[in-house]
């Protein structure tokens, strides 16, 4: 009865995992994402909406859509300059319309006006909620300040809120017949929390939440959480010239999420990157306490090399 048991189980997990394994490999290597553009929901007529767009993964997502879709963007940032500097490189390259808002989500009172003028009327087809911060060096949490924790809070919890309200409706129509993509942007540390960052993946946790229920209630909206690990951006201190297998580009990113969109039994919280995919199963694979040990010894490392960087810019 045992041996019979134990076999029936054997077997149900082996069908599991082998499942999961192909699954995975016709996804990141067979899949040729065509539904964006079979779906209409990007194209030349098409508009992006990006947040935190001027640089690291914010700018891999406008720029795969303007260089491989040809889709207009509606750029979302603090900086005008920067901004017009981008919008300027798009158009010039690819021939794309651009619009720019200049928004600091850090403000506490934040005008959202500016974007509801400029999405007002367009055919948006995907919403990227990329813009997000962290504490400027990884610490315990009783460590951090009011005012890290509170901003850290508005700037990746609040603006996702606010700025979904105001570009959603332009995706979902009212007669049902709108089809698009809504892209958060998560990170790994949402399912496998983080010591001294707990406040950052608490946020993070709060957006694969969020956007496994949106995905729900919105049958024509595809809702995608991604949970990725290192990206070379300024977050992370890692330049683009310095990714590599383990550290994949904000491009590399956006174009291996709009691949995946239409796969079948796509999960809505992924990471899009395969490397970053074999990490997470392999981190999967220990106990929760190694994880942790891993984890907190890694972060205490990178907290080091941070205050040294920061001393010797004080100089």
């Amino acid at each position: 009865m045992l041996s019979t048991l134990l076999t029936i189980t054997g077997t149900i997990f082996s069908l599991y995992y082998t499942g999961k394994l192909l699954l995975f490999l016709y996804t990141t290597f067979l899949y040729n994402g065509a539904a964006l553009v079979k779906k209409n929901v990007l194209n030349k007529q098409k508009w992006v909406t990006v947040t935190g767009c001027t640089s690291g993964i914010g700018k891999g997502f406008a720029v795969e859509a303007a260089k491989k879709y040809g889709a207009n963007v509606v750029l979302v940032a603090r900086s005008q300059q920067k901004l017009d500097e981008f919008a300027n490189e798009l158009q010039s390259k690819y021939k794309v319309q651009t619009k720019t808002v200049v928004i600091d989500f850090a403000e506490k009172d934040i005008d959202y006006s500016p974007l509801k003028n400029a999405v007002k009327g367009l055919d948006v087809g995907c919403l990227v909620n990329n813009v997000g911060i962290n504490t400027e060096v990884p610490d315990r949490y009783l460590d951090c300040s009011e005012h890290e924790i509170n901003n850290m809070v508005h700037v990746n919890v609040d603006s996702l809120l606010n700025v979904s309200r105001i570009v959603l409706p332009q995706i979902v129509k009212e007669d049902g017949k709108g089809r698009g993509l809504l892209i958060n942007l998560s990170s790994f540390s949402a399912t496998n929390p983080v010591p001294h960052m707990a406040v950052y993946s608490a946020t993070k946790a709060f957006i694969n939440s969020f956007s496994l229920a949106m995905r729900s209630e919105y049958r024509n909206l595809e809702v995608l959480s991604l949970n990725p690990m290192l990206v070379a951006s300024a977050m992370t201190h890692i330049k683009d010239n310095r990714a590599g297998f383990t550290v994949c580009t904000g491009q590399r990113l956006a174009a291996d999420t709009f691949k995946a969109y239409g796969a079948p039994l796509l999960a809505g919280t992924f990471s899009p990157y395969w490397p970053h995919t074999l990490q997470m199963f392999a981190m999967s694979l220990l106990p929760v306490k190694v994880q942790d040990n891993i984890t907190r010894q890694r972060m205490i490392v990178v907290k080091k090399k941070l205050l040294k960087r920061k001393a010797r810019n004080a100089q």
